[in-house]
């Protein structure tokens, strides 16, 4: 199984199955928003491929969900190394839920997925990833 494999069971089976249809698709990370936010001009560009999904209401969930894509992606694995025991890539998604539709929400989903990939990278002094396992 490779990358490309991994990513659509997750974005094509496994969200829409926990969360329902995707509503408007995905929304990317962008070069602004590190730079605007963080004041980062030099980011990976693997990082631009991660974004944020919105989920509408279902009839078993009253809330709008935003959930990010990729994080979980095993960037430094290689494909032989994939096994569906091991933690991948960070590890998590993030997921943000509310009671009405708005552009904030994945804005501020993006931001909080920024953060821990810079957090990761070691681009934020005396800070640790949000994604990081408690000891």
């Amino acid at each position: 199984m490779d990358l490309e494999e991994i990513w659509r069971i997750r974005e094509e089976e496994i969200y829409p199955k926990l969360f329902g249809p995707v509503s408007r698709g995905i929304f990317p990370l962008t070069q602004d928003l590190f730079l605007g936010r963080f004041g980062q001009d030099d980011v990976d560009p693997r990082w631009l491929s991660l974004g944020v999904f919105e989920f509408a209401p279902t009839l078993d969930r009253p809330s709008w969900l935003y959930v990010t894509s990729g994080h979980s992606n095993p960037w430094d694995d290689d494909p032989e190394d994939y096994r569906e025991e091991n933690e991948s890539g960070a590890g998590v998604e993030f997921i943000l839920a509310t009671s009405e539709q708005g552009d904030w929400a994945i804005q501020t989903l993006q931001a909080v997925l920024a953060l821990d990939l810079l957090l990761s990278a070691g681009r934020i002094a005396n800070g640790q990833p949000l994604s990081q396992k408690s000891q």
